[in-house]
């Protein structure tokens, strides 16, 4: 039985090193598409050994030192993997980092020649140029929210809470924590609980931005591709989150959001300015004493424009640097 056992065991790993990937990928300029050529790509297949066991690492196997050629394509053909398959084009050339992927469907084939298919599949691209990175107010609050049944205001140019809860000045957003059901013990992580968003000023308010399930893409990607410019329209007064597990429409784990704060009417009434920023998921209120949110706020009235430089946050309590315009 014990033969048996190690000749299956290292048969399958055999197999798994003799299966062959080959995948292009097609680099592009997002808002023309024309190909990009000379851009450094680094492709990888997935392995599912795990460290300690003697046979790998199971951080995947890497090609890197690749460039794309005048069509803006680049092929890898890999040995070995588990069916998982992924590139990376890296940040050059004024464009930001790209990563994408897959899984194959299958592998055909007599061993040692087995190939994993479909065969040669083309992941493309599209690079996001980096356009007008500016400084913001960045900031990643992790706290709590100081009051339960009652609005608290949050001073986003301040990083803090209003007054008598903390050094703010303007409250830009209202948190409202209405407890549905408390925790059934003081060490319980989850309650039941609705958190209701809503802004002062009449053309203030939020809107969400969810990133579905994209195949190949992560957060970085959906938010260079769909959140480096607000939008003017949109917004809602107030909004209202609910704990886990009473959302049916979507995951808010990947629900981002755009919004607007200290927005000026026109002398007739109508919408004049605002000042627009954006929050990344999640935003979490996982407990009686644990709150988080991360945010970025453009400091000029009336621009749109959300691309963070990644370095310089006009916060003293903010953060920088970081990855994410």
């Amino acid at each position: 039985m014990k033969i048996m056992f190690l000749f299956f065991m290292f048969s399958g790993l055999f197999m798994a090193m003799g299966q062959t990937s080959r995948f292009t990928v097609k680099v592009l300029d997002h808002e023309t598409g024309k190909p990009l050529s000379g851009m450094k790509v680094e492709g990888n297949v997935g392995t599912n050994i795990k460290p300690g066991m003697g046979w790998g690492t199971g951080k995947g196997i890497y090609v890197g030192g690749k460039e794309t050629d005048a069509n803006g394509c680049c092929t890898f053909t890999i040995n070995g993997g588990n069916g998982a398959f992924g590139v990376r084009v890296y940040d050059q050339k004024g464009y930001y980092q790209r990563i994408g992927g897959g899984r194959y469907q299958k592998a055909s084939g007599i061993f040692p020649f087995r190939r994993y298919q479909p065969w040669n599949p083309i992941i493309e691209l599209r690079m996001v140029k980096k356009r007008n990175p500016i400084p913001m107010y960045v900031m990643q609050y992790r706290g709590k929210i100081p009051a339960t049944e009652i609005p608290v205001g949050f001073d986003l140019l301040n990083g803090d809470w209003v007054q008598p809860y903390g050094k703010g000045e303007n409250s830009d957003i209202l948190f409202t924590l209405h407890i549905k059901k408390p925790p059934n013990e003081p060490a319980n992580f989850w309650f039941d609980f609705e958190l209701k968003l809503s802004f002062p000023n009449k053309y203030d308010g939020i809107q969400e931005c969810v990133q579905e399930g994209i195949n190949g893409m992560g957060e970085r990607e959906f938010r260079i591709l769909n959140m480096l410019t607000a939008p003017k329209e949109g917004y809602q007064n107030p909004y209202y989150k609910l704990s886990p597990g009473n959302n049916e429409t979507h995951d808010e784990a990947n629900t981002n959001f755009f919004f607007r704060v200290r927005s000026q009417p026109q002398a007739d009434g109508h919408f004049k300015e605002g000042l627009y920023g954006k929050i990344y998921a999640p935003m979490e209120c996982n407990s009686l004493s644990e709150f988080s949110f991360f945010y970025y706020l453009n400091p000029t009235p009336g621009d749109t424009n959300l691309e963070f430089d990644c370095k310089t946050t006009l916060l003293k309590n903010g953060i920088a640097p970081i990855n994410q315009p």
